[in-house]
């Protein structure tokens, strides 16, 4: 019994101490405005600033990429405390204009008869969606029911 215990005490503590040796080998550095700025957004992780959430769009904003007023969704408080973070000017922040290169909607072609569910989701794991257009509005409203912007 104390043979058992003392080497699932031992197993434990080789374990932890790999564990700490590759904690410290596979660090992986973050500026810490990162987390400053990401703190300053709305945090919807909505994606209307056009980036896949607010840490991404956290990041393009220390790396240059982006201005404080990325985030529509945290209006003109959010852009500034982001930029006071920053430590540059903040503007209004403007929601980002829809382009879809092709004619889309209604006007498109269709590539089949879809019959399913009516909703936008749901169609485009249909091959994308019945229109020959694959960037163009499917048409069921989904966008307009979730979406503020």
């Amino acid at each position: 019994m104390i043979d058992s215990i003392l080497f699932m005490t031992a197993l434990g503590a080789a374990c932890g101490i790999v564990l700490g040796i590759a904690a410290r080998v596979f660090y992986v550095y973050e500026d810490p405005r990162i987390a400053q700025v990401e703190a300053c957004f709305a945090g919807a992780n909505c994606g209307g600033c056009g980036f896949t959430g607010c840490s991404a769009a956290a990041g393009a904003v220390v790396a240059g990429k982006a201005k404080p007023n990325v985030c529509v969704v945290g209006g003109l408080e959010s852009a500034q405390n982001a930029a006071a973070v920053m430590g540059v000017e903040v503007g209004a922040a403007e929601p980002p204009r829809s382009y879809n290169p092709c004619t889309g909607g209604l006007r498109a072609e269709n590539k089949f008869v879809y019959l399913g569910v009516r909703t936008c989701q749901a169609e485009a794991a249909m091959m994308g969606g019945k229109r020959v257009c694959g960037v163009g509005c499917i048409g069921h409203g989904d966008c307009v029911r979730a979406c503020m912007f």
